[in-house]
């Protein structure tokens, strides 16, 4: 293996990928090393984030939006669709407790608008118009169960403090 040659062409990848989507100028070639830094980052993360996971959990699902609010805002619409798509298929396997999926939901839900914000694409919300519907369905029927105090909820369950801090779902705890 040619470790030289494989550096150069990935130099040449990593060039190609920098200059799509948002671009900025900065007057300093660190301040724009770094920003075309970010920009690789960004590409890695989205990569990642839909990809294959064991499961769809708060914390995932919230990673996700952010990243893929990122992306799309950044120009990289494609990306960012990636992740809406993976987040739109992993969310019917979804098992959690109602306050967790309500969680997920909305993130998948804000994640679909901000696409669409940024690409204005409305044969897309046109393909995934029952699978949004479907879960923003489920989250207003969730919603207003846990608002009005539907005794069949465990309200222990349904907490920030239980889902967040004693579930360890957001690993900063």
């Amino acid at each position: 293996m040619n470790l030289s040659k494989s550096k150069d062409e990935y130099g040449r990848f990593a060039a190609l990928r920098m200059h799509q989507g948002m671009n900025l100028s900065f007057p300093d070639a660190a301040t724009q090393n770094w920003f075309y830094g970010a920009k690789l980052s960004l590409l890695n993360i989205a990569r990642a984030s839909s990809g294959e996971q064991t499961a769809l959990t708060g914390y995932n699902a919230r990673t996700a939006f952010f990243v893929s609010a990122a992306c799309a805002r950044a120009g990289f619409l494609d990306e960012s669709e990636k992740i809406v798509n993976a987040l739109l298929q992993k969310f019917g396997a979804v098992r959690a407790e109602p306050f967790e999926k309500n969680g997920i939901a909305a993130c998948i839900v804000a994640a679909c608008a901000d696409l669409f914000i940024h690409s204005r694409d409305t044969e897309y919300l046109r393909r995934k118009y029952s699978a949004l519907l479907n879960i923003a369905s489920g989250l207003h029927a969730g919603s207003s169960a846990l608002r009005s105090g539907d005794t069949v909820l465990d309200r222990n369950k349904n907490s920030l403090a239980y889902n967040c801090l004693e579930k360890r779902i957001f690993p900063m705890y």
